[in-house]
């Protein structure tokens, strides 16, 4: 299988300029990319990745953030509460273009206001808990039947109001999904991997959780083949080795070099790449791709691995928005934020300790104390990333606090970062034979 699927026009282009890594002989600039769509206001939502049955990222768990969903309840404006249903209706509209799922929990102030209902895009799903349909009572059913001959879908608790999926709510005190199997099932609120990969492996539709929680150590004591290659790479660029010494380094791993040279030919050079030797191709692409594409070939998850593809693509969603933050913040290094942020997730994608992946890859002290000690300079933009993955609202205030920055562009910025993730997925594979 190959390393690239896709041509990859412009899926690890620079966006930032190296501070205080060294740079090798860099390329011409390429025309910048063009400008994202106008963001959608994620800075009054919150918004958890959706896990299928295959262990892929197929959407997203999208509620109103603690603090607008208290305004959004004690309101008695209508109009308030619209504006709050707006945020709800862009985001599921913007993610349903996407090709991926909207799992909406909207408050139930919201689900009585007929102008929100119509607002939202077919095939968005609601989920209900037991608070929404006791607030819907006797017209739950009559609700549900005429919200389904518009596209909509919903997911209920069973015993209740039948639903298109059974919802299980972790949080509510039910651990996990029936014995025989969870077919026709959404699980959140799950605690752990090991209890997402438990609802996947029972055939769950879609469930979602604390992914980044393992609670039994690594299995194993070294990198995979894929992952030892890349960082012996990735190493030598950190040390400012020349591109003569990188590719000297990709000589002694066939693999590794044929995926060099494949990105490089496959990238944005086309022909005039075809001839080209190692030292070469290292050269055309230059440090900025290099960190990106290194540090994504070792986050290349095995095929068996628990949630393995979507895992992958947060990793990835984890490295971009670190590079982003610290492009606008300026200062750290983007290009070993990006780092941070795809290694974050190491443990739960090559089931290796995260120290292990430290002494193959050294890392500047601050990388190592975010990492490892959750502290130092570089771990609010490590706190950040989780703290909007886990919808914590002390946590993104703590962080955007240190960081400089508001919670809005925290959220939006996150966006870009996800949007960023899901193409760049889309281009590696899982499995790492040429």
């Amino acid at each position: 299988m190959t390393i690239m699927k896709t041509p990859l026009k412009s899926l690890f282009r620079g966006l930032v300029r190296t501070r205080t890594v060294p740079t090798l002989i860099e390329p011409e600039r390429p025309a910048p990319m063009p400008s994202p769509p106008p963001a959608t206001p994620w800075g009054l939502l919150a918004r958890r990745p959706l896990f299928d049955s295959r262990g892929a990222l197929a959407g997203w768990d999208i509620e109103l953030s603690a603090a607008a969903r208290a305004r959004a309840t004690v309101t008695r404006v209508s109009a308030v509460r619209l504006s709050y249903g707006a945020a709800l209706s862009a985001a599921a509209t913007e993610v349903i273009a996407d090709g991926r799922h909207a799992l909406l929990a909207p408050p139930a102030e919201l689900l009585v206001e007929a102008e929100f209902i119509a607002s939202l895009p077919a095939s968005s799903w609601l989920r209900l808990g037991p608070v929404e349909l006791a607030a819907l009572g006797t017209q739950a059913i009559p609700q549900i039947a005429a919200w389904r001959t518009r596209g909509l879908r919903v997911a209920t608790p069973p015993g209740l109001v039948p639903g298109d999926l059974n919802l299980l709510d972790a949080r509510g005190g039910a651990a996990r999904l029936p014995a025989t199997s969870g077919r026709g099932w959404v699980a959140i609120n799950l605690g752990s991997l090991d209890a997402l990969a438990a609802s996947i492996a029972s055939g769950c539709a879609l469930c979602c959780g604390r992914f980044d929680a393992i609670p039994r150590p690594p299995r194993t004591a070294r990198l995979a083949d894929h992952a030892a290659g890349a960082a012996r790479m990735l190493s030598a660029l950190l040390a400012g080795g020349s591109a003569r010494q990188l590719a000297e380094i990709a000589h002694t791993d066939v693999a590794l070099s044929w995926r060099l040279l494949r990105l490089a030919r496959s990238a944005r050079f086309g022909r005039a790449a075809a001839s080209l030797s190692a030292q070469q191709a290292i050269q055309l692409l230059g440090t900025r791709e290099l960190y990106r594409w290194l540090s994504a070939l070792m986050i290349s998850a095995r095929p068996d691995a628990p949630l393995a593809a979507g895992l992958q693509e947060q990793a990835l969603a984890r490295g971009r928005l670190l590079e982003l933050l610290a492009a606008r913040v300026g200062h750290a290094p983007p290009e070993l934020l990006f780092i941070v942020g795809s290694f974050s997730l190491l443990e739960a994608l090559l089931a290796v300790p995260l120290e292990v992946a430290l002494v193959a890859v050294p890392l500047p002290a601050a990388a190592n104390d975010a990492l490892i000690a959750h502290e130092g300079p570089w771990w609010p933009y490590l706190a950040a990333a989780l703290a909007v993955e886990r919808n914590e609202a002390g946590g993104i205030e703590a962080a955007c606090l240190a960081l400089g920055i508001t919670p809005e562009t925290l959220a939006d910025t996150a966006a870009e970062a996800a949007r960023w993730a899901a193409s760049a997925a889309a281009a590696l594979p899982l499995t790492q034979a040429p």
